[in-house]
């Protein structure tokens, strides 16, 4: 089983990966249920002085199975998101 800081280190491992164009960044407010981890990955830019969080076309929903660690993801088209997202709470991954 692994903890939330664990979780959000890969989290930031996946945003390294995943973005291409921009800086890679996982947001630190995201959610959990029992099974997973959750948060949104995307570029964070800086537009006259307004920062804005952005979603590369394509990037998928990035979850961390709590038991094992392993990164599942997720389309935007996958049903299976609205079931689990339904299950989620919030949780602050420096907070943990």
């Amino acid at each position: 089983m692994i903890d939330k800081k664990a979780a959000y280190a890969i989290f930031r491992e996946e945003a390294r990966k995943m973005v291409k164009k921009g800086t890679p960044h996982a947001r630190v407010e995201g959610m959990e249920n029992a099974e997973y981890f959750f948060t949104p990955i995307a570029a964070v830019e800086a537009f006259d002085g307004d920062e804005r969080f952005l979603n590369p076309e394509g990037t998928p929903l990035t979850l961390i199975r709590k038991s094992t660690g392993e990164v599942v993801h997720l389309h935007f088209q996958a049903g299976e998101w609205g079931k689990i997202r339904k299950t989620m709470t919030p949780v602050n991954y420096a907070a943990a």
